[in-house]
């Protein structure tokens, strides 16, 4: 019962952020604010808003009631994506609304030029959040022995890693190491993938490694409350890494978007196109799915898949 309230929660969340991306969404930039302030985008935030809440409801219902063996080996996966699609269906939406605005200009050719162009710092610090991480599992696997559990199985495992409390709370610190690579590939994707004519650059770059760092902090903060009964020591430091996570999170976030609206990009960069021979990731042609970095981008997501099912193992 204990394992089901715990994906829950992660369901619900999961939900929760579908919420806030549309609101963060709304005004990213002049083009996206002036369709998400038409009628039709009105009409698209309601109809998303219900479509989520309607998803939280029975999506919560069926966690909550169905016993595990229904949840597993499909279903709980499948529920879990379900946030992903909403989302996606909403970025969709905005970019072919955001098009529709202008007719595609004619683009100019990225050059990029990065001879003599130092790697900003910032990049370096994206190669920790993963390290944590593993340290953090490898003092969970040491000192498992002597945490309480709030849900213990009822025969010990021989060793951590054949306890299904132990191999669920890892499957949610992977699940942040996976929004790790994501942001490390987008920030360097941000740097070595788009044109140097961008003064968006640095910012971006900045904020994919400090969302980096939010993940690496938030997640732990609210799942190892969930799965162990924590000293008030312990929540402290929980709850001390959940506000520097969100401080994080909000303040290179809202420098990176105020860059971004500055930049006044035209709806032609909404556009995906597919040019092997523009060494451009990103610019005013759109996104260009024949780049590398974009393949590796675009791939990492998909590891999301197999968290649910490799806590059964």
């Amino acid at each position: 019962m204990m394992a089901s309230f715990q994906w829950l929660i992660l369901f619900e969340t999961l939900m929760l952020t579908d919420l806030l991306l549309l609101r963060l969404t709304r005004g990213r930039d002049r083009l996206t604010a002036i369709v998400m302030a038409e009628a039709r985008g009105i009409r698209a935030s309601r109809i998303f808003c219900g479509a989520v809440m309607a998803i939280a409801l029975v999506g919560g219902l069926v966690i909550a009631l169905s016993p595990e063996e229904v949840l597993f080996p499909w279903l709980l996966p499948v529920l879990i994506m379900v946030p992903a699609v909403a989302a996606s269906l909403l970025f969709r939406w905005q970019r072919r609304a955001v098009l529709s605005l202008e007719a595609e200009q004619a683009p100019r050719k990225a050059v990029l030029d990065l001879a003599g162009e130092p790697t900003p710092q910032a990049l370096w610090l994206a190669a920790l959040p993963p390290l944590i991480t593993a340290g953090l599992v490898y003092v969970l696997a040491a000192q498992w022995s002597s945490l309480v559990l709030r849900d213990p199985a009822p025969v010990p495992a021989t060793t951590p890693w054949h306890d299904p409390g132990f191999k669920g709370l890892v499957s949610f610190l992977v699940f942040g190491v996976v929004w790790n690579v994501y942001f490390g590939i987008l920030s360097l994707m941000m740097w070595y993938g788009v044109s140097r004519q961008y003064a968006f650059r640095r910012s971006q770059v900045q904020a994919a490694v400090a969302l980096s760092w939010s993940q690496t902090l938030l997640m732990p903060a609210w799942v190892l409350p969930l799965w162990l009964r924590l000293s008030p020591i312990g929540l402290l430091v929980c709850a001390v890494s959940f506000a520097v996570g969100t401080g994080l999170l909000v303040r290179f976030g809202r420098r990176a978007r105020r860059d971004w609206q500055a930049s006044d990009m035209p709806p032609s960069s909404y556009r995906f196109y597919y040019d092997r021979n523009d060494p451009s990731a990103f610019g005013e042609r759109g996104t260009n799915l024949g780049n590398p970095w974009n393949w590796a981008l675009f791939t990492a997501p998909a590891v999301f898949l197999a968290l649910p099912l490799w806590s059964l193992w």
